[in-house]
């Protein structure tokens, strides 16, 4: 069979039954199944522009009437037939993952979790394809959920536990190794070098972890004081994943001081006219809070995902962080007090992150 069995040309349902009926009589390979399921899912979107023909226009006598969920169902039940050779494919997972553009997504959560819990990998690339087609839907509980199931769930704790044992075990037998090697052969000079190999196994580690942690210091969520090390580096892409959640929400749902200028809430300024927004940046806490305005209409979605947010960062031990920002913004109020006029563009928090650059220079 050709790489392109399935989606060749002519393809409609009936065509696309006949090869199925042959391919299970052959030998299944990924590819074979990646290539049904992008013919599946394409003629999911034709069956949605020839549903509306006329019997006049069906001169053929095909199914040019089969519903999307019909051809769905279809779609899983190969799935489920071939679901040991679906699960161990990186290819079949992300080709049904990805090509569910308009289907129910809801069968693919236990298809990535079950590839998860047999990938070599700490984070599957059918994960970060779930992860990213949530984020297109705005499905922000539905990625917490896949964490959970996932990256959270007890099989995979126990994985990355027994994967931290045999690394330190390892690391402490080479040390040893090293410096009885280096006393034995190396008599003259033995407690020098062996001093040199403890330092680097001692320090390496440490220094390792204090880089990983510099490159976090910007990041949108970070862990909370105290949390262990070990705990930080086996959810280390829970937190990755953790952080692209959030910075999503908050490209899509909320109008700050670092997106502002990007959101396009604010036109082009012009010279020959003066105008203005109902956008207000308040200080938290004000007592502005209280007294929104008139052309106030308050975004409950996103007050409500934003709470949703902050619990399921605290049951993950993170915190979420300040914007730089907004932390400038609010100095500027608190020193100029609540009359604070912005002036675009010479007061703008946004840009005088460049003025504060320069002036340590």
């Amino acid at each position: 069979m050709a790489r392109g069995f399935f989606s060749a040309p002519p393809l409609n349902y009936e065509t696309l039954a006949r090869r199925l009926a042959l391919f299970h009589k052959r030998r299944a390979t990924p590819s074979l199944l990646a290539d049904y399921i992008r013919a599946n899912r394409q003629l999911q979107r034709t069956t949605n522009q020839t549903r509306h023909l006329s019997p006049g226009q069906n001169d053929l006598g095909l199914k040019v009437n089969v519903a999307s969920s019909t051809l769905e169902k279809e779609l899983w039940a190969v799935m489920r037939r071939y679901w040991p050779m679906c699960v161990a494919s990186d290819l079949v997972v992300q080709t049904y993952v990805l090509s569910a553009v308009n289907a129910d997504i809801g069968p693919a959560f236990s298809l990535v979790a079950a590839n998860h819990k047999q990938h070599s990998q700490d984070l599957s690339p059918g994960v970060m394809a779930l992860v990213a087609l949530l984020l297109r839907r705005n499905d922000y509980h539905g990625c917490f959920k896949l964490l959970d199931i996932t990256l959270n769930s007890a099989e995979s704790k126990e994985k990355r536990r027994g994967q931290w044992l045999s690394t330190l075990g390892l690391g402490i037998i080479g040390a040893t190794g090293a410096g009885a090697f280096v006393s034995t052969c190396l008599p003259l000079t033995p407690w020098l070098l062996s001093f040199g190999v403890a330092s680097v196994c001692v320090l390496g580690p440490f220094f390792g972890f204090r880089t990983i942690e510099a490159a976090a210091q910007g990041a949108r969520v970070a862990w909370r004081p105290r949390t262990g090390f070990f705990h930080r580096w086996s959810q280390r892409h829970e937190w990755q994943l953790v952080n692209r959640i959030i910075t999503s929400f908050e490209e899509h749902h909320e109008v700050n001081g670092r997106n502002f200028h990007t959101s396009e809430v604010r036109r082009a300024p012009s010279l020959a006219m003066f105008d203005s927004n109902d956008y207000e940046l308040h200080l938290p806490q004000s007592r502005a809070l209280t007294f929104p305005g008139e052309n106030f209409v308050a975004d409950e979605r996103a007050d409500e995902l934003a709470r949703y947010f902050r619990g399921e960062l605290q049951r993950r031990r993170m915190v979420w962080n300040v914007l730089e920002e907004e932390r400038m913004f609010i100095e500027c109020w608190s020193a100029q007090g609540e009359n604070y006029f912005w002036g675009e563009p010479d007061q703008d928090p946004a840009e005088m992150v460049q003025f504060h650059s320069r002036a340590k220079y």
